[in-house]
């Protein structure tokens, strides 16, 4: 049985993100990598901001992807998860989104949203199995997105939007 643990990764781990990301990116499409592709530079930014947190998992000593967290007014943006092709499995980038549900949860972080590329149909079936709902059909919630603290932040074209209203008790997850 293998042993899996995430930590919390810090600016010395940032070549290994990037790599983590172009390896889960290598097959997809230009217009798919416009809005998941961070520079180095975009990630060092990043990760120098109090409010963002990256989430790295590893299977015994071998790393095998990461996840990405913004908080800002009680609520956070997840970016990824991203995982090496080779440990692409339902089951780990579900572990790194409940990770991250926890310490949201830990946070008070009362909404977490996920802008999800059609492409990527697994990680949508990841955040749906953890409760996340697709709400890029939700005029309403649109309308407040657009004119709300998340004006900043367009819905791109071919994106779905995954949204989740947390409750006051963690999820704990399998491995816990």
């Amino acid at each position: 049985m293998s042993n899996l643990r995430i930590v919390r990764a810090g600016q010395h781990a940032l070549t290994l993100l990037v790599d983590i990301r172009e390896n889960a990116e290598r097959e997809l499409s230009e217009d798919t990598l416009l809005l998941t592709t961070d520079s180095y530079s975009e990630l060092r930014e990043h990760a120098t901001e109090s409010s963002t947190h990256y989430f790295l998992g590893f299977e015994d000593h071998m790393p095998f992807g990461y996840v990405r967290i913004s908080i800002e007014y009680g609520e956070c943006e997840i970016v990824g998860p991203y995982l090496y092709p080779d440990y692409n499995r339902h089951e780990l980038q579900i572990l790194l989104i409940e990770h991250a549900l926890n310490f949201m949860h830990n946070q008070k972080v009362r909404l977490a949203y996920v802008l999800v590329p059609m492409a990527y149909t697994g990680s949508a079936e990841a955040y749906s199995s953890s409760h996340f709902e697709d709400i890029s059909d939700n005029a309403e919630f649109i309308k407040r997105w657009h004119d709300g603290v998340l004006a900043h932040r367009p819905i791109p074209n071919n994106t779905r939007l995954f949204a989740r209203l947390l409750d006051s008790e963690p999820q704990l997850t399998d491995s816990q």
